[in-house]
C-alpha cells in the first residue's frame, strides 16, 4: 500500500512538473526601437522610440506578449500638414487595437515645422526609409505580413507620393487615405443639397447638380 501511495504521489508530481514545463507564464515582448509594448493613445506622449540614423523619435505601439516569429501588419501611420505624431496616433488611434489584431503602428512627424509642419521629399523621405528598415529589422521582415501606409490630409497626399517610389513599391501593399491624396481626384460638394432620410422619396432631380431628369411616369425611387 505505501509503494502504491508513493507512485501515485510521483506520478502526481511529474504531471505537475511536465505541466509547468509545457505552460508557462507569458513573457512581455522586448522593447523595440527603445520603446516599451502597450502604449495607447492616450499614454504614448511624448513620442517613445527614436529612429538611430536620424536621432528622430517618434510614437511605436505593438503587442505586448509578442512571439518570436510571430506575424504582424505593419502600418506607417503619417500626419496631415501643421500637425503631429502626438495629434496623429489620437486622430487614428489604429495602435490601440494593437494586441487585438497584431498591428505595428509607427506614427512619426515630419521634419519641416516652419511656417507649418508638412511632409517634403528633400526632409523626409529618407528618414521614412530608414524608418522603414528599423521596423523590418526590430519585427523581422519576414514576420511582416502586409505592410500599409495611412495618411490623413497632406499625409495621405504623401502616401499617395510614395506608394509606387523606387523604395515602396516592392515592399507595401498600398495606402488608404484618411482624406487627401485620393485617386480619381476629389467629387464635388454642393452644401445645398443633403441626401434624403433612409426610406424616404429620393427627388426627382438633385438640385444643382446636373442631373438628368428621371423619365415621365417612371416608379418613386426610396434611398437605400
Amino acid at each position: 500500500m505505501k509503494r502504491t501511495t508513493g507512485l501515485l504521489a510521483g506520478a502526481i508530481l511529474g504531471v505537475t512538473l511536465m505541466s509547468c514545463t509545457l505552460a508557462p507564464e507569458p513573457q512581455a515582448a522586448a522593447a523595440k526601437a527603445g520603446a516599451p509594448c502597450g502604449a495607447t493613445s492616450a499614454t504614448a506622449v511624448p513620442d517613445n522610440a527614436v529612429e538611430p540614423k536620424s536621432g528622430r523619435r517618434f510614437v511605436l505601439q505593438y503587442p505586448c506578449d509578442l512571439k518570436k516569429n510571430e506575424k504582424v501588419t505593419l502600418i506607417l501611420n503619417i500626419h496631415g500638414f501643421g500637425s503631429s505624431s502626438q495629434y496623429q496616433h489620437r486622430y487614428f488611434p489604429a495602435g490601440d487595437y494593437a494586441q487585438k489584431y497584431r498591428l505595428v503602428v509607427v506614427t512619426p512627424t515630419a521634419a519641416a515645422a516652419m511656417p507649418s509642419r508638412s511632409w517634403q521629399a528633400a526632409a523626409d523621405d529618407q528618414y521614412l526609409h530608414d524608418l522603414t528598415d528599423l521596423m523590418f529589422a526590430e519585427f523581422g521582415k519576414k514576420n511582416i505580413k502586409s505592410f500599409w501606409l495611412s495618411g490623413h490630409s497632406q499625409g495621405g497626399a504623401t502616401s499617395a507620393r510614395i506608394v509606387c517610389s523606387d523604395y515602396f513599391k516592392s515592399k507595401v501593399d498600398g495606402f488608404f487615405s484618411l482624406s487627401g491624396g485620393r485617386q480619381g481626384g476629389t467629387t464635388e460638394r454642393n452644401p445645398s443639397y443633403n441626401a434624403p432620410a433612409v426610406g424616404a422619396p429620393v427627388p426627382e432631380t438633385v438640385p444643382n447638380q446636373g442631373l438628368p431628369a428621371r423619365p415621365p411616369g417612371a416608379a418613386p425611387l426610396t434611398s437605400p
